[in-house]
């Protein structure tokens, strides 16, 4: 990517969409561009406040998954 941005991050938050009813866990559940934010410490204080998914929610998650996630990207100027 280059050097013309002097490794300035952005932290992009996503979060959780389920849909149980699908057949393939790709299809049922996974995440999606939700915002962002310039600090990281905003983005996971933001991502730990969120709920956790499990099983019981949804058929395709094994364990247990957080309602959002965040990380970095290059910002592009």
């Amino acid at each position: 990517m280059g050097n013309q941005n002097d490794g300035k991050l952005v932290y992009l938050i996503e979060k959780i969409w389920i849909d149980s009813m699908e057949n393939e866990v790709s299809a049922a559940v996974g995440y999606k561009p939700f915002g962002f934010t310039p600090s990281e410490e905003v983005a996971k204080r933001f991502c730990d406040a969120g709920k956790t998914y499990t099983e019981k929610d949804c058929w395709a998650i094994r364990n247990t998954m957080p309602e959002y996630r965040y990380k970095p990207l290059e910002q592009i100027e």
